[in-house]
């Protein structure tokens, strides 16, 4: 188990957002509940890249 955080570029789109691993893996669906917060508050366009 890694316990010091998950690199995580987060793409913010017209209708859509997704949430994708350094690997590349889409991660959308394991962090869900971040991916629909962000949905609600981000605008289009915004990629946000961080550690969660």
């Amino acid at each position: 188990m890694k316990l010091d955080g998950h690199r995580t570029i987060v793409w913010r789109e017209k209708d859509t957002i997704r949430l994708q691993a350094r690997s590349g893996r889409d991660v959308t669906a394991v962090w869900m509940d971040l991916a629909l917060a962000a949905l609600d508050v981000l605008p289009p366009g915004v990629v946000i890249d961080g550690v969660m």
